[in-house]
């Protein structure tokens, strides 16, 4: 797909998802460093951060040519969106991995990025016939874009309201306008984090789900009430992984 055909399929419908762009040997790659990590939590359910952990950045010094063409995907989308000094902004990685119990925590949990730019890698996605297996439910370019703190903060407590009052009824997922998009590794799911709404349906506790997000370009990169959130996560993250350590 040309750089530009990306862009004006994202302004416009805020998903583009770009088939074998991995190769299996980097789709190998990934699954051992996610599964070397769930041995490390003893196969429960975690996630790793780049602003908090060194091993994503160190994944992605050892494995170039993946680091390539995602950082391409993003740079070139950036560019064509004339988004302004996106030259001098960082990528936050997460290492998303849901196992055994908390799988139906981490279901459901529909929420907007801070971030313009997400860009979703399947690594490990199960594949059973009696499972929603995990799959990703989006509502693109449901709200608009803006530069106001506060109305970010009323919108995402209005629908978080919503979904949580309306409980996967069926009518509060056809409000929305959520679409079902089946992951398969080797493939990039790009869309508009900051805009769309987003969350993923239940897999079985004894399978594994696993993905790379990586967010670009965020929105409200000065403000502390942002920033405290982030590092409210990423203490979270540590816990869990304390936790998991503990009663391995």
């Amino acid at each position: 797909m040309q750089k530009t055909e990306l862009a004006e399929r994202f302004e416009k419908h805020g998903l583009v998802h770009l088939e074998n762009v991995l190769s299996p040997e980097q789709i190998n790659i990934l699954k051992k460093f996610t599964l070397d990590n769930l041995k490390e939590n003893h196969n429960k359910s975690f996630f790793l951060t780049s602003k908090s952990n060194h091993k994503i950045s160190d994944f992605f010094k050892q494995n170039e040519e993946i680091s390539k063409k995602i950082n391409s995907v993003i740079y070139d989308l950036s560019k064509e969106l004339k988004l302004k000094n996106f030259q001098d902004k960082k990528i936050y990685s997460v290492l998303r991995v849901l196992h055994n119990k908390r799988i139906k925590k981490e279901s459901y949990n529909f929420h907007f990025d801070a971030h313009v730019i997400t860009l979703l890698v399947p690594i490990i996605i199960p594949n059973r016939e009696n499972s929603d297996n995990g799959h990703l439910l989006i509502s693109p370019n449901l709200r608009k874009t803006t530069n106001s703190i506060l109305k970010n903060i009323i919108e995402k407590l209005f629908y978080q309201f919503i979904l949580k009052s309306f409980n996967r009824k069926k009518f509060a997922l056809k409000l929305l306008k959520l679409k079902k998009i089946i992951l398969k590794p080797g493939s990039l799911l790009i869309f508009n984090g900051f805009r769309s709404l987003h969350g993923n349906l239940e897999i079985d506790e004894k399978d594994t789900r696993a993905t790379l997000l990586i967010h670009f370009y965020d929105q409200f990169h000065n403000s502390k009430l942002v920033q405290m959130n982030r590092d409210i996560r990423i203490k979270k993250e540590k816990l869990i992984i304390k936790r998991n350590s503990q009663n391995g």
